[in-house]
């Protein structure tokens, strides 16, 4: 199971990009326009230092020839100017996409096809040699259907056709997205840094803790 940080604030990154359940970083265009990151390069400098021997997970977006310069200039970077060795692209679910992936598979270049809301999507974005198929969780809820069910027609056709493309739930918006996906035994999910911190709350591991304290007060 890999736990990412969807994120591009580096106050987040610094505080969870190091802790051990953090297996890298998820990020897209919103975020980086969110923070104000105006460069791909140094955004990347910058999470050298922090995790350095993490998986980033950056976008590839446009036609077929924009996707694949993209996603080769990302593996392509000099050596210690950024994760060059664990970038895996982004590419949104589309025609040009999966030809792209197709292209870039290839090459043993990673790539992760996201906005994918179906069984049809996914396993056309697998057998186009998608590392990961990415479907987003908040955005299909908000669409009046299930997620849950979703992911997990999804794991079944996989596992049917033993598909080895992992499946990576996104849009995460609380703790019980997690908890659906991890008992459907996805791959992969990235969540964001709010979500992360409700994960580590419990009203009654908040007591317990206070009980304890309570009952050392003074003990040397």
């Amino acid at each position: 199971m890999k736990l990412f940080l969807d994120s591009a604030n580096i106050k987040e990154i610094e505080e969870l990009g190091s802790s051990e359940y953090v297996y890298g970083l998820t990020t897209n265009p919103t975020f980086f326009y969110e923070e104000g990151v105006k460069s791909t390069e140094e955004f990347l400098s910058i999470l050298k230092d922090i995790m350095p021997d993490k998986e980033i997970q950056l976008e590839a977006m446009g036609s077929v020839d924009e996707i694949l310069k993209i996603a080769r200039d990302y593996v392509d970077s000099p050596p210690g100017t950024s994760c060059e060795h664990n970038i895996v692209s982004k590419v949104p679910f589309n025609e040009e996409g999966l030809e792209a992936v197709s292209i870039l598979s290839k090459e043993s270049i990673k790539t992760n096809v996201h906005l994918v809301y179906s069984v049809n999507q996914a396993v056309l974005a697998a057998r186009s040699g998608a590392t990961y198929v990415c479907p987003l969780m908040g955005r299909f809820d908000d669409s009046g259907q299930n997620s849950s069910e979703l992911l997990g027609d999804i794991k079944t056709t996989f596992d049917n056709y033993n598909i080895e493309t992992e499946i990576l739930a996104a849009s995460v918006r609380h703790p019980d997205h997690v908890k659906q996906a991890l008992l459907l035994g996805v791959d992969a999910i990235t969540i964001p840094y709010k979500v992360f911190k409700l994960m580590m709350d419990h009203p009654l591991t908040e007591r317990g803790t206070r009980a304890f304290e309570n009952h050392t007060v003074g003990q040397k």
